[in-house]
């Protein structure tokens, strides 16, 4: 894989790529976003857009990449250095947060992974299993049955994510009341 990170250039205009990237295709979505466009944003010849990646798939599936492996890293981390189990409470308004400082991330992951190859659709699928399976032992394990459990909360989270599309930041209320769900599947 090509990452557009992968092949900086001296002014950064590879950052600035991925984030007019970004801004466009959870704005426009993956269909409404096209490379010429993309170039004008960021002040490059379309053609030199591809001394960053090999094409706009490629893209899309870094960035969604990126934001899959965020989701992982804190799962992972949240465990560690702990003597008991995380509360479920303090774990989903972690994840919340990352979800809200990556806002845009979050968006294009949701809404834009059918527009990837069926290769890059499979890791993404495996990255989110391990997310699943990070989350588990984060809180400890989960009792009763863990894959229906999580599955339930994984929609859940990405249900809300998308409900809040206007406002970008979760209610108190609503992480107290996710939490208590994922407290009462963990008890199961």
């Amino acid at each position: 894989m090509v990452a557009v990170a992968s092949h900086p250039a001296g002014d950064g205009s590879g950052e600035r790529l991925r984030q007019a990237a970004l801004e466009l295709f959870s704005r426009d979505g993956y269909h409404g976003v096209s490379l010429r466009r993309l170039a004008n944003v960021v002040g490059l010849l379309p053609g030199s857009l591809y001394h960053y990646f090999e094409g706009k798939q490629d893209l899309l599936f870094e960035l969604i990449e990126d934001y899959e492996l965020d989701v992982l890293q804190l799962f992972r981390n949240a465990g560690r250095g702990r003597r008991s189990a995380l509360t479920p409470s303090a774990l989903l308004e972690d994840y919340l947060v990352l979800v809200q400082r990556q806002w845009a991330s979050a968006q294009v992951a949701q809404h834009e992974f059918r527009h990837l190859s069926s290769r890059q659709r499979a890791r993404i699928g495996a990255l989110r299993q391990q997310q699943v399976q990070a989350f588990s032992q984060a809180l400890g394990g989960v009792r009763h049955d863990p894959g229906m459990a999580l599955g339930a909360l994984a929609q859940l989270l990405r249900a809300m994510a998308q409900s809040q599309a206007d406002a970008a930041v979760a209610t108190t209320e609503q992480v107290a009341a996710l939490a208590g769900l994922v407290a009462a599947l963990v008890r199961r």
